[in-house]
């Protein structure tokens, strides 16, 4: 659920070192594979129009999804890509995405100020209807497919993973014990009260030190992939101003990795 123009500061350092840049935009809630077919429709035309330019992909978040999908499926590659650098993959999914109806919910019925019921209606349409939501489940069916493909072998890959997550362990111990001292007492958690204290007590996307509160450390890691990078970041914060110390590392590494 965000926009290049959310995530435009991470690359101001590499636009004033002088390497020419550009945004790839697609609806955030389309199916990744959708996602991706698009992707490789214009990067396959840009290669046409440039044969001797080589590019470098930098991601955040399902972003790095949508491009592995691309270089790792020979059909839709088109062959100029040299290196991958994603910030906060969720490369074995998130948890997070059992519950990412709420977050669309947000994005155009409660966060969103413009518009009528017509027009949200109608751009909540065109973005998506939460598909892409189903792709990031952990052990989804095209995460399962994607993870099963092999590195693509003339791309070098770069992870930035994050550990500024919002909840101690101590505080996830507190909500698991609640939950399960009262739960059954009250009558909408009865049914369901084992099944959210099974998925907290696998929510390190949200406990400090294991996740940036979107991704967790282990499901953002990937096969085959040595070069990581691992920063104390948040997941909405990562990409953007330079304000934190945290912030200007993945910039200057980012960069680094550029030259």
């Amino acid at each position: 659920n965000s926009t290049p123009a959310r995530n435009a500061a991470v690359m101001e350092p590499v636009r004033a070192a002088g390497y020419p840049t550009a945004a790839f935009a697609y609806p955030n809630d389309w199916d990744i594979a959708d996602s991706a077919a698009l992707m490789s429709r214009q990067f396959k035309q840009f290669a046409k129009d440039h044969p001797d330019q080589k590019i470098a992909l930098v991601t955040h978040s399902m972003g790095g999804l949508v491009a592995r999908a691309v270089i790792e499926n020979s059909d839709l590659d088109p062959g100029d890509v040299t290196r991958l650098l994603m910030i906060a993959p969720p490369s074995q999914g998130t948890q997070l995405a059992q519950f990412a109806v709420a977050t669309d919910l947000w994005e155009h019925w409660i966060a969103r100020h413009d518009g009528g019921g017509w027009t949200r209606w109608r751009d909540s349409i065109i973005d998506g209807l939460g598909e892409a939501a189903d792709d990031l489940i952990p052990d989804s069916e095209f995460l399962t497919e994607l993870n099963a493909r092999p590195r693509n072998p003339h791309v070098h890959y770069t992870l930035f993973l994050g550990t500024s997550a919002t909840v101690s362990q101590d505080e996830m111990n507190w909500m698991r014990d609640i939950i399960k001292k009262t739960g059954g007492h009250f009558p909408g958690l009865r049914s369901g009260a084992g099944k959210l204290n099974t998925m907290l007590a696998d929510m390190d996307e949200l406990i400090d030190g294991k996740g940036d509160g979107v991704v967790a450390l282990k499901r953002g890691r990937l096969a085959g992939v040595d070069d990581v990078v691992i920063l104390p970041f948040g997941h909405l914060s990562c990409t953007g101003k330079p304000d934190r110390e945290e912030v200007k590392q993945v910039q200057t590494e980012l960069l680094a990795r550029l030259k």
